[in-house]
Parts: C-alpha cells; structure tokens; sequence
C-alpha cells in the first residue's frame, strides 16, 4: 500500500508545514481551508509513489507562491530535492505590465522543462482544482489547464490519465452549464 508514505516522518513534517503556514488560507472559489487542498493533492500523489520527498513536496507544493516562504526555507526545512521540484511548480512574480500570453507561454514553458516528479505534483494539482472548483465561467481556466495537461505527459502515466479524463468531465460541465 504507497499510502504508507503518508506516515514518514519527512512527509508528516511538510504536511505540519504546510498546515501551519497556510492557517487562515482559504480555497479561493470554495471557501474551503486551503490545507485541504494540499492534503488532496499529497493523497493523489502518494497513490504513485512511495517516495517521501515526492509527497513531502505535494504537500508544500503552494507554499512559495501564496506565503512568504521561500525556496531557501524549503531546501532548509525539507533538503533540495524537494526544494527543487517545488521551484519547478512555482510561478514567476509578474509585473501588471507584462502580457498574460507571455505569463502563459513562461509556464507552459516551464512545465516542460519540469521533472517527472514535479510533472506528477503539478497534474494531481490539477485533478483536484478541476474535481473541486465550480463549473460556471470557467471555460478558460479549463482550457488553460488542459493546454498545461498536454505538456505534462512525462509525469506519472496513471495521472496523465486521470488528470487528462478530469480535464474532458471538467470542460463537458462547464459547457453544460454555459447552455
């Protein structure tokens, strides 16, 4: 059972991590506690694999985007490796100058040149946003995602799939609802 991986003492550790540094987050368009998510997204990875600085990564995977973290506190905390998939996962800091379609051609960018371990945080990260979120108007950000799905095909084989069929219900809703 890989879900044992959920109990090593590294991956407890970024799992109280993250908890602590994301109390008082919430899920933008579920009001949900933002620790949830990154718990699901820990649970998805560890469905493929026992290795606890994969999963201890799942778990911080937000951490430098929507705290003040850095990754120089995530390669203290948690060791490189995992510092440096999270680095893989992290958006860049934009001015309000720059055009969006350069914001998306840099993370298309920059989830190909991901590593497969960061591939498989980034497409469980994404099955939960498309399984939780609300249908309405979000076409774009569907499609976004899918466009991001169809770059990350070098990350685990099993959610390439399911994030792929989550992309295809995802958008099949949300064009129901827009009718």
């Amino acid at each position: 059972m890989r879900q044992a991986v959920l109990l090593d003492p590294l991956v407890r550790k970024a799992a109280e991590y993250a908890k602590k540094h994301h109390q008082g987050q919430t899920r933008k368009h579920t009001g949900e506690d933002y620790y949830s998510h990154c718990c699901a997204v820990a649970l998805i990875v560890s469905l493929v694999t026992d290795d606890p600085e994969v999963v201890a990564a799942a778990y911080v995977h937000d951490l430098c985007e929507d705290t003040s973290i850095t990754l120089a506190d995530l390669e203290k905390e948690f060791g490189p490796r995992v510092a440096m998939i999270v680095g893989a996962l992290t958006k860049k800091k934009w001015d309000a100058a720059t055009p969006v379609c350069e914001q998306d051609r840099h993370v298309i960018n920059q989830l190909k040149a991901a590593s497969a371990d960061a591939a498989t945080i980034k497409l469980a990260d994404i099955t939960h946003n498309l399984r939780t979120l609300p249908a309405e108007g979000k076409i774009d950000y569907m499609l976004e995602k899918a466009g991001q799905v169809a770059v990350l095909q070098h990350g685990d084989p099993v959610l390439v799939q399911m994030a792929n069929r989550t992309v295809v219900h995802a958008l099949a809703d949300a064009l129901g609802a827009a009718a």
